[in-house]
């Protein structure tokens, strides 16, 4: 019924007046602009965050690969300490038992030269006698 209708009133209009219809245009084309103009300004802020998110995810790459080739770094140089530390821990193994074998000789050389001692007295003795 309601395009029935328009098409009646459409039929009893035999002329538009062009300028009105360049009227209409220009005003639908003002609204619509004023309608877009946030949606436009929003994209372009979108566009510029990205923008900005494009170089700090860039930097992040560039310090994270830093970081990797830092901790790689830092593997190297634990393992180089881990390594001296089992050299050093072999190192004091060996010391500790060739000082162990050194007290056993001094103690040793301790008792033969106690004895060595009572042997001598025991000659002074019978020599003054």
């Amino acid at each position: 019924m309601v395009i029935i209708k328009a098409e009646e009133t459409l039929k009893g209009v035999k002329f538009l007046d062009r300028e009105f219809l360049e009227a209409l245009s220009s005003m639908l084309d003002k609204k619509l602009d004023e309608k877009l103009e946030p949606i436009k300004n929003d994209i372009a802020d979108l566009k510029e965050d990205v923008g900005t998110l494009k170089a700090d995810v860039s930097i992040l790459k560039s310090d994270v690969s830093m970081l990797k080739s830092d901790v790689t770094h830092i593997k190297k140089k634990v393992d180089s300490v881990y390594d001296q530390t089992a050299d050093l821990t072999e190192f004091r193994t060996d010391v500790l038992s060739k000082l162990d074998s050194v007290d056993d000789d001094i103690s040793t050389i301790e008792t033969v030269t106690a004895s060595n001692y009572l042997y001598i007295n025991k000659l002074k003795r019978m020599k003054s006698v």
